[in-house]
């Protein structure tokens, strides 16, 4: 090896650490704010149930409340409340009653409300994605206040609300995927 390959090596080696000591430095803060959080929490809200979870939620409510107020800068107002619609949503999840379907220990509220947040990011969210996400938002919120109880008709609903989750999530795929064809249609083969 001369004597630039080996310069080179030393250089990008200690680019990856210098990368590598920011990249930490970055999580540790991240991780120090969430710490003064839930001290915070602790200290003037003793007889709060479940301040662990409140670092991740308040995340959640922030990055909502930012798309929100950046969708209506840009005037896209159904972007814009189904972003800030959003935001209750997150709330009810972490204070819901423990017998609700789409509680804190629902696997899929979490993630119901990720696929809302990519809807919400769109330039125009189309009237069906929009209707849905909103009856998606409405639901979540009753249940989670209780408003439909918690029995048969609770869990009907929540298994409605998954399934149209996932209906959320493979409308604009299927819409992607029949513009590309569109484009490209299929050739046929030369025999």
């Amino acid at each position: 090896m001369n004597r630039g390959t080996v310069l080179n090596v030393f250089l990008g080696l200690v680019l990856i650490l210098v990368f590598a000591v920011l990249f930490a430095a970055g999580l540790g803060a991240i991780a120090f704010a969430f710490y003064v959080i839930d001290l915070a929490a602790k200290r003037f809200l003793p007889g709060l149930p479940h301040s662990s979870d409140l670092e991740f939620y308040s995340l959640l409510s922030l990055v909502w409340l930012i798309s929100g107020i950046m969708n209506l800068r840009k005037r896209l107002w159904r972007s814009a409340f189904l972003s800030l619609a959003t935001i209750p949503a997150i709330v009810s999840v972490w204070l819901a009653n423990p017998h609700s379907p789409a509680g804190r220990d629902s696997f899929w509220s979490i993630w119901i409300v990720a696929i809302l947040l990519a809807t919400a990011q769109k330039s125009s969210v189309p009237r069906s994605e929009f209707f849905l996400g909103a009856a998606i938002v409405s639901v979540i919120l009753a249940l989670n206040t209780g408003l439909l109880g918690f029995g048969v008709f609770a869990h009907a609903a929540w298994s409605c609300t998954v399934v149209a989750a996932i209906a959320l999530f493979v409308i604009p795929l299927r819409r992607i995927q029949s513009s590309n064809e569109s484009k490209h249609p299929a050739t046929p083969s030369a025999a």
